[in-house]
């Protein structure tokens, strides 16, 4: 949140602008090199300062809110102050059988808990109340979608579309749903960072990374049958050398399927975020292979940002909000990522592989389209 928290400070001023938080990065995350090193003022700690970020939450005239506070939000709404909620998927996959297998997300509705905050969620969506939902993705603006048809008897497929922007406006079987934008996540905007893959001369190998926890969701397994496939096809000097930065679980697993491969295929223990920066300009090709329980994914932005070019898949939330068809696998499909990765590494060779650029998606740009909609809906 802090790039998009930051850009909106630049527009409005610091005394304008309060970011209430209410616990602590996580260790793991502050060793890597996350968070920033002094807090700036206008981030408020609720813990220490309980009274003065009630104060802001309850009478702020424009709030938009990460947690699911819904005696705030309507409070909020009987009192017409427009208040934005922003939130990844309410209906990610079901794991049962210690993940071996995957039940619709929807079934979430069948506890009476959940079934009763969607109920409010819905409510807060009707009418013309001063409440949006800015869901994190694509596949969230979906599963909104689902909750609004649910509630009201309409068990039609979707048929939804939506302007992937930020604050694109969604339809469903061709009707406008205004109360519901298109968001996400927002990297810090580059700085001194290429434009584009810096492509090197045809004899260098395509340079292939990929960085984070290695856990099954992240399903890094599929990326390294890729690689290992295009290797055994091609027995010369390696044209393809794959990078994988990260510790977890997952670790020994993929190292005993890497074996074979091992001259193309490297691994490295975890780097603080900086280090990450660093790797994302000496490589051409960022591989992003998360499945639906991702519910975004920064670090498509990060390497958006970075100038890389990025393949990622259908079913996680940034890949598939910002990424065009032509870059796109489901998760799983190695044989599908293969054909991507001998795509890019033939543009290498002819030299026009570039970068897709973070377009619409910076942070800046984010924070513009805020200020549009809320002087929108102020009119």
């Amino acid at each position: 949140m802090m790039p998009l928290m930051r850009s909106i400070v630049a527009c409005l001023g610091e005394d304008e602008v309060r970011y209430v938080y209410t616990q602590d990065l996580e260790a793991e995350r502050q060793a890597l090199g996350w968070g920033d090193t002094a807090k700036p003022r206008w981030a408020l700690d609720a813990r220490q300062q309980p009274d003065e970020a009630r104060q802001w939450l309850e009478n702020c005239p424009y709030l938009m809110s990460g947690y699911r506070d819904f005696d705030l939000f309507e409070r909020r709404v009987r009192r017409k102050l427009l208040t934005f909620y922003s939130g990844e998927r309410w209906f990610k996959p079901l794991p049962v059988f210690r993940g071996r297998i995957s039940l619709p997300g929807w079934l979430r509705l069948l506890s009476p808990r959940y079934f009763h905050m969607a109920y409010r969620m819905r409510r807060l969506l009707c009418g013309k109340n001063p409440f949006y939902y800015l869901p994190d993705g694509i596949w969230a603006a979906r599963d909104m979608m689902r909750i609004m048809n649910v509630l009201k008897g309409n068990l039609l497929p979707l048929d939804v579309t939506v302007s992937r922007i930020p604050g694109g406006v969604l339809q469903n079987h061709g009707k406008v749903i205004d109360s519901i934008r298109l968001w996400g996540y927002f990297a810090e905007s580059a700085s001194g960072g290429k434009t584009g893959v810096q492509s090197q001369a045809a004899t260098h190998p395509l340079k292939v990374l990929w960085v984070g926890r290695l856990l099954g969701l992240k399903r890094v397994d599929v990326l390294l049958r890729a690689v290992c496939a295009y290797r055994h096809k091609n027995k010369g000097v390696p044209e393809m050398i794959l990078d994988v930065y990260g510790d977890g679980p997952a670790e020994m697993a993929l190292k005993d399927m890497a074996i074979g491969c091992g001259e193309v295929i490297r691994f490295h223990h975890s780097v603080a975020m900086g280090e990450v920066q660093k790797l994302m300009q000496e490589h051409d090709v960022y591989v992003f292979t998360s499945n639906a329980y991702e519910g975004w994914g920064m670090v498509v932005s990060e390497a958006l940002e970075a100038g890389m070019h990025v393949l990622g898949t259908y079913e996680a939330g940034s890949s598939a909000t910002i990424l065009n068809e032509d870059d796109l696998f489901h998760a799983g499909d190695w044989k599908r990522l293969q054909f991507l990765l001998e795509r890019c590494l033939d543009e290498k060779r002819h030299g026009i592989l570039k970068g897709q650029g973070i377009g619409e998606w910076s942070a800046e740009k984010a924070a513009d389209r805020l200020m549009t909609l809320i002087n929108d809906v102020r009119k």
